[in-house]
């Protein structure tokens, strides 16, 4: 179904966008521009996508503190890889959570913390569109309805 080279490209990403949506790449002009701090929060805490639990890593202003931005970076590609190819969880789950027996998934940035999933989930799919060498590969994502239970592994 995928290649190992079309999950690596997937997981890289995935996590370039969600760290631009977070804010990790903005520049001091940018922080200016959008009237945010800087260094960002997701900078501060060397943290690219902002994940909020990550083993017994600190927690600062409601986000996990990574000593590195390499933790950071691979906590994230971690993540990634354990809620896309081993839960096989679709967009609507990535976001807003899901629950399989006893494994329970919060989501990332779910409506239920007051998140706009959907943003994130559209965001997602247009970036992987128009970022990916492999654009033939990521066709079929823009007819998705991310409220479908749209597998993403599936989609590889």
């Amino acid at each position: 179904m995928y290649t190992e080279y079309d999950k690596k490209e997937f997981i890289d990403l995935l996590i370039q966008c969600l760290a631009t949506m977070e804010g990790y790449y903005n520049s001091e002009e940018d922080a200016k521009a959008s009237k945010t701090s800087w260094p960002t929060l997701t900078q501060r805490n060397s943290n690219p996508i902002g994940l909020t639990v990550w083993g017994a890593f600190p927690i600062n202003q409601g986000m996990v503190r990574f000593n590195k931005p390499q933790e950071g970076l691979e906590a994230a590609k971690q993540f990634i890889t354990k809620n896309v190819f081993v839960r096989k969880v679709s967009f609507y789950e990535l976001f807003n959570g899901c629950e399989r027996g006893a494994d329970i998934y919060k989501g990332f940035r779910s409506v239920a913390q007051g998140y706009n999933a959907q943003q994130y989930a559209d965001c997602l799919i247009q970036y992987l569109c128009l970022k990916s060498k492999h654009v033939g590969n990521y066709q079929t994502l823009t007819n998705i309805d991310v409220s479908e239970r749209t597998i993403i592994a599936d989609l590889l």
